[in-house]
């Protein structure tokens, strides 16, 4: 019997970084996972629909974040959402998408220290830097250009940036086990005032190898 294959479309780099680590350390050997960095939300929901009608996967899902705000009529979030509907309907947007509450960010931070010492207040990456040196030191590191000018190293997600992030979790397999323990502490309703998100009921399926728990998703998609 082959495997069960699941897809995720995903907003951007922060989210293609994270799935890096979650293909590394969370997929049950009865899975494998794919997924494109769609490039930004605009491009998630074109992602999302050639991969419904692709043979090879089994389970497709999107990635993307609240940001605080969704209550914001041309945010990311509803234009994301707005797209998707024209795709799986009103009552396939929520099963097919998999959302974090302010954004990605926080899943990295969970592994690193107990959520009242790292949920997020704010969307701002600029915001968070203090809070990203804290635990990654090596992206606050003072940096010069060619001319000896200090070099800003505010947290942006860039690529040299996420790379450090990533390898913090192959240097230490346990980060990835202390990131699901602290989401526990997440609300489910990622559209709340406060941090939370869906991500980790996925993250314990993949773990597991639960296919029923993609089989039920797929039929709030398909309204089989």
């Amino acid at each position: 019997m082959g495997k069960y294959n699941i897809y995720f479309a995903l907003e951007g780099l922060e989210e293609e970084y994270l799935f890096k680590i979650i293909q590394e350390f969370g997929v049950h050997e009865s899975f494998d996972i794919s997924f494109d960095n769609c490039g930004g939300f605009g491009n998630v929901t074109p992602y999302y629909q050639d991969a419904l009608t692709n043979e090879l996967y089994d389970c497709s899902l999107c990635v993307y974040d609240v940001d605080y705000r969704h209550t914001d009529s041309d945010s990311p979030f509803n234009l994301i959402r707005k797209d998707l509907e024209t795709v799986v309907g009103e009552g396939g947007v929520d099963a097919a998408s998999i959302c974090t509450n302010p954004n990605i960010l926080q899943f990295y931070l969970l592994s690193q220290g107990k959520l009242n010492e790292v949920a997020m207040a704010s969307t701002s990456k600029k915001e968070n830097t203090k809070l990203v040196n804290k635990y990654w030191p090596e992206i606050g590191k003072k940096k010069t250009d060619a001319k000896g000018h200090i070099v800003n190293n505010d947290y942006d997600a860039s690529k040299w940036q996420l790379e450090i992030m990533y390898y913090s979790f192959v240097n230490n397999p346990e980060n990835y086990e202390k990131m699901l323990d602290n989401a526990k502490e997440l609300p489910i309703d990622y559209q709340s005032s406060r941090p939370g998100s869906n991500l980790l009921q996925i993250l314990a399926a993949l773990r597991a190898g639960d296919k029923s728990f993609f089989e039920n998703i797929n039929k709030k998609i398909k309204k089989e």
